[in-house]
């Protein structure tokens, strides 16, 4: 748990769960692969969300939840 956040399974394979364990507001979600590209940017509703994976090639990636003033970083690996 990151700042109220829960991102698993980590490392993934054909989905991601995003869970927002601190409040009910929807929030934004970056993910960047290695060069910093933009692979996916959607606001996501409260609570707990699934992210299909199955597109992304294996390899490290990095996202960015923001929700208001809040900013959270992390990363997550694709096997």
């Amino acid at each position: 748990i990151e700042e109220g956040f829960t991102v698993y399974p980590n490392p993934a394979h054909e989905s991601l769960t995003f869970e927002n364990n601190i409040n009910s507001l929807p929030f934004q979600l970056k993910v960047y692969d290695l060069n910093g590209r933009v692979i996916l940017n959607s606001i996501f509703n409260p609570s707990r969300n699934n992210m299909s994976t199955e597109s992304f090639r294996s390899g490290v990636y990095f996202y960015t939840i923001t929700q208001h003033d809040k900013v959270i970083n992390g990363k997550f690996i694709i096997e």
